[in-house]
């Protein structure tokens, strides 16, 4: 329900209609999307992880350039969650169901998995970004008719400060052991999607996903960030 004064767009502040929220149909059409050069490098890194039925798939959605930087930082820093659940309903939604479309079979599962963060960094934001991410996206696949929910099937074991302002090197070493699986289990034919906000070198999600293919090594895995940041 819309309070008394109207809902302007977070990126061109113009007012909202009564089906918009947080962001304009206009604004989310005009995000700049990632070309296929923009995420070779991230298909490279999904070549390094183990698969048992097909190639896992390291993709993400935009180009991390204004205003999608304005947005991943208000909804990351600015107590925005309702922008992460719309932006993944309309942006990562449609991204996750053009990869899948040509191996969903009409009845199987897509499992989000959120990016877990540490409890002390959650309580400082108040929320998880990337599982607000997932549950929009889960509600936009299942608006295309696609079976689709969210678990948290990884914890944040190690506290390590922020990657912002770390050099390629450090972000690897800095992400390293700090993941492990949660003992709850997805449906055995479901199709793993481990989501996250904005992807620089890559270590973070490639190490989340290495977790989770250990403590699940016969699932499908798929790695899909909204933004790129290479």
């Amino acid at each position: 329900m819309r309070g008394l004064l109207p809902e302007l767009c977070t990126v061109c502040k113009l007012e909202l209609q009564p089906t918009e929220q947080s962001i304009c149909h206009v604004c989310v059409a005009s995000l700049a999307r990632c070309s296929q050069l923009d995420v070779a490098p991230l298909m490279k890194l999904a070549g390094t992880l183990p698969s048992r039925k097909h190639p896992s798939i390291f993709d993400a959605c935009l180009a991390f350039a204004e205003p999608t930087k304005t947005l991943c930082y208000s909804f990351k820093y600015g107590q925005n969650s309702r922008l992460a659940r719309q932006l993944g309903k309309r942006i990562m939604a449609p991204k996750i169901a053009a990869s899948l479309a040509p191996r969903l079979a009409s009845t199987q599962e897509v499992v989000l998995c959120p990016m877990p963060i540490h409890f002390k960094r959650r309580w400082s934001r108040g929320y998880n970004q990337s599982a607000q991410l997932a549950r929009g996206c889960a509600s936009g696949l299942r608006a295309l008719g696609i079976p689709a929910c969210t678990m948290n099937l990884l914890e944040k074991s190690l506290y390590r400060k922020s990657q912002v302002h770390l050099d390629g090197f450090a972000r690897w070493s800095n992400a390293q052991g700090t993941f492990r699986a949660k003992k709850n289990r997805p449906p055995k034919e479901a199709i793993l999607v481990l989501v996250d906000d904005t992807v620089a070198t890559g270590a973070t999600m490639l190490y989340a996903a290495e977790a989770l293919l250990q403590a699940h090594p016969q699932m499908e895995l798929h790695l899909v960030a909204l933004a790129v940041d290479l």
